[in-house]
């Protein structure tokens, strides 16, 4: 268990608190069943959404959780799995700060948004490519969450309520990571073999759900 040791680095996807088969064709097939949840929603959404830049929006995540389910499905030495999910949250990240601009009808944006999306997007650049997991993850759901308030004011009242549970959400999957850090190890032992990051996945699929019906008409 020394994987789940809290003082080691949390490595994706092998420091997830779903401890590795070794038999069978799936390394963590709870995981991998509750990844395809969100996966069977952002194709749902997509086939319902008329216009082609929340499609690609849809696509970039639908993309970002096939990568993410397949990284459960088999595991790759070192950041190779993280990594190349983190760049196709790039095209997300992009994705949906063009689709609520065009929704809005906004030419021009705030210059500290874009100045502290551009500290954020260099700080997250090099943790990517030199600090652990847990350092990227956390600037890139800062980016995420930074976005949508950033265009909170301008919505509608009923889009600011839906945000506001996609923060929520997103709030909740940040403690379960951390959660994971810290205390998997000692869950574990209370149940040994219990997908526990199946409670990550499962506010992930709910994430993916909201993200779906709140861009899909836009």
């Amino acid at each position: 268990m020394d994987q789940y040791n809290a003082d080691n680095p949390f490595t994706f996807p092998f420091s997830t608190c779903e401890p590795p088969q070794k038999e069978g064709w799936l390394a963590q097939p709870y995981s991998v069943m509750f990844n395809l949840l969100g996966c069977i929603a952002l194709v749902y959404f997509m086939s319902k959404t008329k216009r082609w830049t929340t499609f690609v929006l849809l696509f970039s995540l639908l993309l970002f959780e096939l990568f993410h389910t397949f990284s459960h499905a088999a595991h790759m030495q070192g950041y190779i799995n993280a990594r190349s999910i983190h760049i196709i949250g790039y095209i997300t990240l992009a994705t949906i700060i063009l689709v609520l601009s065009k929704h809005l009808k906004m030419v021009s944006f705030s210059p500290w948004f874009v100045i502290l999306l551009s500290i954020l997007f260099l700080t997250d650049f090099y943790a990517l490519l030199y600090l652990p997991f847990l350092y990227f993850f956390s600037t890139f759901v800062t980016m995420f969450l930074l976005i949508l308030v950033f265009f909170y004011p301008f919505l509608s009242t009923k889009q600011q309520r839906d945000i506001f549970i996609i923060i929520g959400v997103s709030f909740l999957a940040v403690i379960a990571i951390f959660n994971e850090k810290f205390n998997c190890q000692r869950l574990l032992q209370w149940a040994p073999g219990f997908p526990f990051h199946i409670f990550v996945e499962s506010f992930g699929a709910l994430g993916l759900f909201l993200l779906g019906k709140f861009f899909y008409p836009l």
